[in-house]
């Protein structure tokens, strides 16, 4: 097990599998995308291979795979059936849906049970405009098939500045209706730019919205070690909510572990501390010479997010290269 200098076992990681993706969302790269990373510098189907099999070994229980857009990969079928076959507790997958439909059977019967769509806006004019393609109409296909199918759909919506209140209650309200699980993120500063954003929409916001226009939500229990506050209605399915990932609110229970396209290993999104896995792994060491480490790095995890930001000058990084 990986247990860091404050108590907390990690027992959850974000693998980003490419920093290539199909969209050019605003928050998170430039129009015209990003430097991407060269092939060679990616971890391949047998790197990866040897990386779930370790991190199993660690006491992970749950792997979401994320990119970029991970469904870029030709060989993501591949990647998922490698660890599928190791039984871990959890497989998830984020996506952004554009690819996602064809795959949805082949998904299900590798595992994953659960999809995180991000979804910015059903208004096919802001769609395009957050997204700079005009794909809308795919992801919600996408999204219809996978809840057919009898996965549990999470839609992650990033409020930007100019996200209205109009465009939150329509999602909202699509959300109860679908059976779906909304959560509204705060937006970050990992944009590929270098801009900080203004933090008009941050969690107490987004709360007073909830209970303005549903006096009778009833807030969820919180499920350990989860980022997101949810709430519920008595007669609906779905739920609405929120992760504070700008606020930090979530730092003192964290067990993630985030390893970008490279092969770089964070303990904190906000830290730029990391332990460059590919790299041990390509120059022969043993998976316990890494695992050790791997347990010393780990120790050196600040207390939260603020602290880490406190020594991080980085924030030009896209969250594409970040792992989603």
């Amino acid at each position: 097990m990986l247990i860091d200098n404050h108590g907390r076992t990690f027992g959850y990681i974000r693998i980003g599998l490419t920093d290539q993706c199909n969209l050019r969302c605003q928050y998170c790269m430039p129009a015209d995308g990003l430097s991407w990373i060269p092939k060679k510098e990616l971890m391949s189907l047998e790197e990866l291979r040897q990386i779930l099999q370790m991190i199993k070994g660690w006491g992970i229980k749950k792997v979401r795979f994320t990119g970029g857009e991970p469904l870029v990969r030709k060989d993501f079928l591949d990647i998922l059936s490698s660890a599928n076959a190791l039984n871990f507790d959890s497989l998830h997958l984020t996506t952004n849906g554009v690819l996602t439909e064809k795959y949805l059977p082949d998904l299900k019967g590798n595992g994953i049970d659960q999809i995180n769509f991000s979804l910015d806006s059903l208004n096919p004019k802001k769609f395009e405009s957050i997204t700079r393609r005009d794909q809308l109409s795919t992801v919600l296909s996408s999204i219809q098939k996978a809840l057919r199918l009898g996965f549990k759909v999470n839609v992650n919506t990033v409020l930007l500045s100019d996200t209205t209140v109009e465009e939150c209650l329509a999602l909202m309200k699509w959300s109860f209706n679908q059976g779906i699980h909304l959560r509204f993120i705060e937006e970050m500063p990992f944009n590929g730019q270098g801009k900080q954003p203004d933090w008009h929409w941050n969690w107490r916001r987004i709360e007073d919205m909830f209970f303005h226009h549903y006096p009778e939500l009833v807030r969820n229990q919180k499920a350990p070690h989860a980022t997101s506050v949810s709430f519920g209605l008595s007669n609906q399915i779905g739920s609405i909510g929120y992760i504070a990932a700008y606020s930090r609110t979530f730092c003192g229970t964290c067990n993630r572990l985030r390893l970008t396209p490279e092969g770089h290993l964070y303990h904190c999104l906000y830290s730029e501390k990391y332990y460059h896995l590919l790299l041990a792994l390509r120059s022969g060491k043993t998976q316990d010479e890494i695992y050790q480490e791997v347990s010393e790095f780990v120790k050196g995890k600040s207390i939260n997010g603020f602290e880490a930001e406190k020594e991080n000058q980085n924030f030009g990084m896209s969250m594409a290269r970040m792992g989603g």
